[in-house]
């Protein structure tokens, strides 16, 4: 599909933790949608996905996927896995099981329904090295408003972890945090014409129409997932001895839901070849060197999947064949420093109704 007129088409980078993602934009310039591919396999036990779609422009919600694709994993020993279409431009390795192994090497194969083929680069798995520890520091007004108007304190957080010996040691760094909401969905209303407000719980709130508990809420108290939104790499040229010491990960917004309770945070290294590596370096770069993410110099970023035919047709997205290892650490209300916990905001809603990755299912870790 040809469009008129010059316009940014954008690649969602998908984080994917576990079965959660946490989408991004990277904008393109171009005048016809691309092919975005988006893919991690790591060396954890599957299910592992790969998602295919096209570029969209910046005044559309999303790009449409590309289905009936046949995707494939090869290995260095000339082994073959195929992926299924599980839903639309969404393809999972099978059997679910499997998974990559270090100091194998990997490529994936796209054909397309028109007969177009690509392949990724192939990746040799390295190790993914060792987190020694993460740790943060409560800051004051460390994170401002994006009108510059106001400001939140903030934890940082900060990792520091070591790579191997003789190896490249280029990896990625991703965090999901997790914390804890309770809400009020009994305190929920309903307005008579001509009268007035009346009680309406809602019937997870466990409450009848007097405001008389009758059995347990299960919308009350639910726990929220998010994600990394910007791209974290290993700057090896400043290195010492294959170790990374404090390097900054993410901010977490001090405020008195995210800290009603504590705040779970899990951070992964990941392992990266050399392709995989210059494209989140690239989003790195353009991601911190730009006020404004889709101003029009923004870097045009390839990633690491060809068309075999076609050396000239520009490919979004990217497919890392990646080790991985995990550090995690809560933080409490009581490592606010010279500050009283925030007050927790009454939110009269359905807990799970809050963002899209509530639950009311307890994570097994809390």
């Amino acid at each position: 599909m040809k469009r008129a007129f010059k316009s940014y088409s954008t690649a969602l980078i998908l984080l994917i933790v576990g079965s959660c993602v946490d989408p991004f934009k990277l904008p393109e310039l171009s005048g016809a949608p691309q092919l975005v591919v988006d893919g991690l396999i790591t060396t954890d036990p599957g299910p592992h996905k790969v998602k295919l779609s096209l570029s969209f422009t910046i005044n559309e919600s999303s790009g449409p996927e590309v289905t009936g694709a046949t995707l494939s994993i090869l290995d260095d020993l000339g082994n073959v896995v195929f992926l299924n279409e599980i839903s639309a431009g969404e393809y999972q390795v099978i059997p679910e099981s499997w998974q990559a192994q270090i100091g194998r090497s990997y490529r994936l194969r796209i054909q397309l329904l028109d007969g177009r083929q690509y392949e990724s680069t192939d990746q040799l798995v390295y190790s993914a090295g060792s987190i020694d520890s993460i740790y943060f520091a409560y800051t004051k007004n460390a994170i401002k408003s994006t009108d510059q108007s106001s400001e939140t304190d903030a934890f940082i957080g900060y990792i520091n972890s070591s790579g191997s010996a003789e190896l490249p040691n280029l990896f990625r760094w991703r965090w999901k945090g997790t914390y804890e909401i309770f809400t009020r969905p009994e305190l929920t209303t309903t307005a008579i014409p001509g009268c007035c407000l009346v009680p309406d719980p809602l019937p997870c709130s466990g409450y009848n129409t007097n405001l008389e508990p009758v059995q347990p809420c299960t919308c009350c108290t639910c726990w929220i997932d998010e994600f990394s939104n910007k791209a974290i790499v290993s700057e090896n040229e400043f290195s010492n001895d294959n170790r990374f010491w404090g390097v900054e990960f993410g901010k977490i917004p001090v405020d008195g839901l995210r800290f009603y309770n504590k705040y779970h945070m899990e951070v992964e290294q990941l392992s990266l070849d050399e392709s995989a590596y210059t494209f989140w370096k690239l989003v790195k770069a353009q991601q911190s060197g730009a006020t404004n993410i889709f101003q029009p110099n923004a870097i045009r970023i390839q990633g690491n999947v060809r068309n075999i035919n076609d050396s000239h047709e520009l490919v979004l997205g990217v497919v890392s064949f990646s080790s991985v290892v995990r550090a995690t650490k809560f933080i409490y209300p009581s490592d606010i420093q010279g500050s009283s916990k925030p007050d927790l905001p009454v939110l009269i809603i359905d807990c799970r109704n809050y963002s899209s990755t509530s639950t009311n299912v307890k994570p097994p870790f809390w």
